[in-house]
C-alpha cells in the first residue's frame, strides 16, 4: 500500500509539471449471491447457497501528448474469507500499461491489459466475473480515416528462465491476431484473424497452433438492427487433434419506441458426434470471450467442449428491455438450449445417446441509477431442464431451479486534473 501512494504522489506531480492530465478513481462492488441451480442442476436434498463477494479497484489514468498510463489495482474476495485479524496482502494488479503516442494516427500498447472486441464474444473482459480478464501483451493500434486495425501478440512464461521456453500452465502460451473495423454507411464490419499456440502436455518444445478466422457484418437502418456473425477454426489441439470447428450468430434488434428495445437471434456452436469416433476436433471454442452475456445468466456454458460434453449448442434467445423511466431499466431474456450434435453419457453401465433439447431460461433485471456513479442491480434466473440436460449436466431436473443476487456498483472520482 506504501508503494501505492508513492506511485499516485509521482504521477499527480508529473500531472502538474507537464501539464498532462491525471485521474485517479475507484470501484467498489459488492454482490449478494442466493445459489440454488446456479451452474448445474440442484441435486436431490441439496441445500441453498448463499455469500457475498466484493470487487474493490483504485485506477490511475495518466494522459499526455506523447504517452498514456494506465495502472489499476483490485481485491477480490469472498465476504469472510479472511480472519479479522488477518493482514496477510490480497491486492493484484488488474492492469498495468503504457500507450506510446508513434504519431496522430499509431500507438504502441505494452503491459497487463484488457482485450475487448466487438461484441467481446472471441476476446472480453469478462466483467460479471469480479476478478475479470486481463492478458499481458504488445498491441499496435492504428486509426485513420474510420479504419481501424490491431495487431496484438502474447508470450507467456511462468518465470525467468536460464534455458529453455518449458510453459506448464493451462492457458495459451503464444497469441497472436489481427483486427480490422470499418464502417460505411450504414454498414459495419469486422474481421478478426488469430492463431494462439498451447504446449503439447509432457513435452518442452512442441507447440501446437489453433487458428480462429471470421468476421462480422452489422446493418443498422434507422430503429433496427441486423447482425451476422462468422468464424471457423481450424490448426490443433493441444493433443495434436485437428480442428474443424464453425460458429454462426444472427441476430435482429429494435426500438420501436424510445423506451422500449428488443432482440432476437441464434447462436450456434459446432460439436463432435460423441457417438462414434471422430478423427477432427468439431467443437468451437470461443477463445477468451465471454459467455455470461450470451449463453444465460446462469452460467451453464461456459467452458466449451465440458459443459456440453463435446456435442456443441445451439441458442435461440428473445431479449428486451424496457426503460421505466431515467433511473429505472428492466430486462427481460429467453433462452431455448439444444446440443448442436449427439453427445453421449453411461447409464446403467451402458452409453446413452443425449440429443436434442436440454432446457429453456428466463434472465431478469432491474436497474437503479440512483447517481451518475452509483446503480443498484437486482437479478433472478431459473432454468427449466429436460432430461437431457439432466445428463448432460447432472444434478435433478425436479429440484427448484432458482438463482437471485443483488448487486451495488459505485465508482467514485478521487481526483481528476483539469
Amino acid at each position: 500500500m506504501r508503494k501505492l501512494l508513492i506511485i499516485i504522489v509521482i504521477l499527480f506531480i508529473a500531472s502538474h509539471i507537464s501539464f498532462a492530465q491525471f485521474n485517479l478513481t475507484g470501484e467498489f462492488r459488492p454482490r449478494l449471491e442466493l445459489r440454488h441451480g446456479y451452474r448445474t442442476l440442484p441435486a436431490p436434498d441439496s441445500e441453498l447457497a448463499a455469500f457475498v463477494t466484493q470487487r474493490s479497484r483504485i485506477a490511475m489514468a495518466y494522459d499526455s501528448e506523447k504517452i498514456n498510463a494506465y495502472f489499476s489495482m483490485q481485491e477480490v474476495r469472498v465476504w469472510g474469507n479472511k480472519g479479522m485479524s488477518d493482514v496477510s496482502p490480497g491486492l493484484g494488479i488488474h492492469q498495468g500499461y503504457i500507450d506510446v503516442k508513434m504519431n496522430k494516427y499509431m500507438s504502441l500498447r505494452l503491459g497487463r491489459q484488457e482485450l475487448r472486441y466487438d461484441n467481446q464474444r472471441l476476446f472480453g473482459n469478462n466483467n460479471w466475473n469480479q476478478a475479470g480478464r486481463t492478458h499481458d501483451a504488445a498491441l499496435l493500434r492504428f486509426d485513420r480515416n474510420g479504419w481501424k486495425v490491431q495487431v496484438g501478440a502474447a508470450f507467456n512464461q511462468q518465470s525467468e528462465r536460464t534455458f529453455g521456453t518449458d510453459y506448464t500452465m493451462n492457458q495459451y502460451k503464444s497469441l497472436n491476431y489481427l483486427w480490422v473495423n470499418k464502417k460505411i454507411g450504414q454498414v459495419t464490419f469486422s474481421a478478426l484473424a488469430v492463431a494462439d499456440g498451447y504446449q503439447k502436455a509432457n513435452t518442452v518444445n512442441t507447440t501446437y497452433l489453433r487458428s480462429t478466422l471470421g468476421g462480422i457484418l452489422v446493418w443498422n437502418p434507422g430503429k433496427s438492427t441486423f447482425e451476422i456473425h462468422g468464424y471457423s477454426q481450424g490448426g490443433k489441439t493441444q493433443t495434436g487433434k485437428a480442428i474443424n470447428a464453425w460458429y454462426i450468430h444472427l441476430a435482429a434488434g429494435t426500438t420501436p419506441v424510445s423506451t422500449i428495445s428488443c432482440s432476437a437471434g441464434i447462436e450456434i456452436l459446432s460439436g463432435n458426434n460423441m457417438m462414434i469416433s471422430e478423427n477432427k476436433f468439431k467443437v468451437f471454442v470461443p477463445l477468451y470471450g465471454a459467455a455470461h452475456a450470451f449463453n444465460g445468466h446462469l452460467d451453464y456454458f461456459t467452458d466449451m467442449p465440458l459443459h456440453t460434453s463435446g456435442a456443441g449448442l445451439v441458442n435461440p434467445y428473445l431479449k428486451a428491455t424496457f426503460k421505466a423511466s431515467e433511473k429505472i431499466e428492466i430486462k427481460a431474456d429467453y433462452h431455448y438450449f439444444a446440443l448442436q450434435n449427439k453427445a453421449v453419457t453411461v447409464v446403467a453401465n451402458q452409453n446413452k445417446e443425449v440429443s436434442g433439447y436440454l432446457g429453456s431460461e428466463i434472465d431478469l433485471i432491474l436497474q437503479y441509477n440512483f447517481t451518475q456513479v452509483a446503480d443498484v442491480s437486482i437479478g433472478y434466473s431459473t432454468m427449466f431442464a429436460t432430461e437431457a440436460m439432466e445428463l448432460i449436466k447432472g444434478g435433478s431436473l425436479k429440484e427448484p431451479n432458482h438463482w437471485a443476487w443483488v448487486m451495488l456498483t459505485v465508482r467514485p472520482i478521487f481526483f481528476k486534473s483539469n
